[in-house]
């Protein structure tokens, strides 16, 4: 979920499919606080920091123990930004992805925007060396945000959606990149009934798509409407289809509802909370790692 523009409309879908009696659990003020144990991603959206601000980012990610970075395409910058920021990644362990994506890439004429980032992306590797290439491919596309048409004929949209996953698939396969999406935790719940049958969404996408980001938005682990449990249906499901999954968390002031992000809670509470979240999916195996968005509003937490 990109920041700002699309937070309100997400809101809605939290809240929507949020259990009705679910209660935020207290913070955990009997463990003693620990540091960031584990690897994490982020998500970088504001691609014109690499241009001014690469070291302290590649500092930052050092630090946190960050192995792998999303870094938003942005047309306007010049490749050898990219390549510079990359490659000096890289000799620090941090894969770094080419993100891309939007409600539009659902839309009706949505193969024009796909195919403006695939024939980038494209055309970008062909002329960067080896280790100032993107490692994978992570795409951002939240249907339920083209709110006109996912209101009026979800079906056509999902069906448009399923579309662009399979595109993108074969992108990435002739780029030989791994390709990864984000996805809410409540995909679980959606039917479909389009040209690929009818089923549940999630796993459509679990066969399919064999790397996903779990945004399970929540700033508690334990208890009812807690990360834990949020994510824990689709967790199986991904284990199931033998899919890699991330659990992503937010950190971006976004104001109400607050148990939606750790920005109130600050850095030291949300590892604490992060540390039970590894605890309960250690034993699945599709069970990858953290991920932790965004990383502008990451870096200026409180500890």
């Amino acid at each position: 979920m990109k920041p700002s523009k699309l937070i309100p409309l997400f809101l809605i879908f939290a809240l929507l499919f949020a259990p009705v009696t679910a209660v935020q659990a207290a913070p955990n003020k009997n463990n003693t606080s620990v540091v960031s144990t584990g690897s994490y991603s982020t998500w970088l959206w504001n691609t014109n920091e690499i241009t001014y601000n690469s070291d302290n980012i590649l500092n930052f990610l050092v630090a946190n123990n960050v192995t792998d970075l999303h870094l938003q395409v942005n047309y306007g910058i010049d490749y050898a930004y990219y390549q510079d920021f990359i490659s000096r990644a890289a000799a620090n362990n941090i894969a770094v992805h080419a993100l891309e994506g939007s409600p539009d890439w659902v839309l009706p004429e949505g193969t024009v925007y796909q195919d403006y980032f695939f024939n980038w992306l494209t055309d970008y590797q062909a002329n960067s060396a080896p280790e100032a290439r993107f490692k994978g491919m992570h795409l951002d596309v939240e249907p339920y945000h083209y709110s006109t048409g996912y209101g009026t004929d979800p079906n056509g949209v999902l069906g448009r959606y399923q579309d662009y996953l399979m595109h993108a698939k074969t992108v990435a396969n002739n780029l030989q990149l791994n390709l990864a999406i984000d996805i809410p935790f409540w995909f679980n719940e959606v039917q479909y009934s389009t040209a690929y049958g009818n089923g549940n969404l999630a796993a459509w996408i679990f066969n399919n798509i064999k790397t996903v980001t779990i945004m399970a938005y929540r700033d508690f682990a334990v208890g009812a409407n807690g990360i834990n449990q949020i994510a824990e249906t689709e967790m199986n499901l991904a284990r199931q289809y033998n899919v890699s999954a991330t659990i992503a968390v937010e950190t971006e002031n976004i104001g109400d509802p607050t148990y939606v992000t750790f920005f109130e809670e600050g850095s030291t509470y949300m590892y604490n909370e992060l540390s039970l979240v590894r605890q309960y999916f250690s034993k699945n195996r599709a069970f990858s790692g953290i991920g932790i968005h965004h990383l502008g509003s990451w870096m200026n937490m409180n500890p």
